[in-house]
């Protein structure tokens, strides 16, 4: 009976139309900044404009939502670019570590959060006006990484939970498999010598939600599990009947 019903669940999945490609929520976030203080750092966003999830667009309260990101000073790798005069037009943080929270208020009341794990985090804030192309030689900061960005600052996410209501008013499932967000930064609104320097931004967000073919696989790999799990508890349980029988 379990391996009928085993073979039933693999045929509907196989029955299931499967999606080019997962789930999308994007945002545009039209006010936001960057507050350092010494190593440590803040990134700020509010004012959303939009928010699209896969193509369909969804109001939102704009006064109730925005993100938190908070870097992990720990995590912090810093560095210069200059000119060939020596004077910097440039500065790069690099952070491998950090937490987003992002807060989102739909028209409709429903309000929601979530959280998901930085994984790499780049910005690089131009130092004179008009910006200077960035140039080759970076002093204490990886080569390569500001350059792959292709704007002002880009951030990497790692897995997280969409708030249970949220998901449900959107439709969606509430695993977040990861995202990414991408800067562009107006202006420093204080020098590189400032400590507590400020940066003024704004930020396109985009969160990646697993397509439900994923989620079928991953319950119905769980059901395998269970199945084979039962199935060895009774042959344990078999086992003193069988070598009984068999001394006998």
């Amino acid at each position: 009976m379990r391996r009928a019903v085993l073979i039933a669940s693999v045929v509907s999945l196989l029955l299931v139309p499967r999606m080019a490609s997962a789930t999308t929520i994007t945002t545009v976030f039209l006010d936001g900044f960057v507050a350092f203080s010494g190593d440590e750092a803040t990134h700020f966003g509010s004012f959303p404009i939009a928010l699209d999830v896969d193509g369909r667009d969804v109001r939102m309260n704009g006064l109730s939502s925005g993100f938190r990101l908070a870097f992990d000073r720990a995590a912090l790798t810093k560095g210069f670019y200059t000119d060939a005069a020596g004077r910097i037009t440039g500065t790069e943080y690099y952070w491998t570590a950090g937490d987003l929270f992002l807060d989102l208020t739909l028209d409709t009341g429903v309000r929601g959060s979530m959280h998901l794990p930085l994984i790499s985090g780049d910005i690089f804030i131009p130092e004179e006006q008009p910006a200077v192309p960035r140039a080759t030689d970076v002093i204490g900061t990886p080569a390569g990484h500001a350059s792959e960005c292709g704007e002002r600052g880009c951030f990497a996410f790692g897995p997280g939970l969409l708030d249970p209501a949220l998901a449900t008013a959107l439709g969606l499932p509430p695993h977040i498999t990861g995202g990414q967000m991408l800067t562009f930064f107006t202006a420093p609104d204080t020098p590189y010598t400032d400590p507590d320097r400020v940066v003024l931004d704004g930020s396109f967000m985009s969160l990646t939600v697993p397509e439900p073919q994923s989620l079928a696989l991953f319950a119905l790999g769980a059901v395998a599990a269970l199945w084979r799990r039962q199935r060895r508890l009774a042959l344990r349980r078999s086992e003193p009947d069988g070598r009984a029988a068999a001394a006998t």
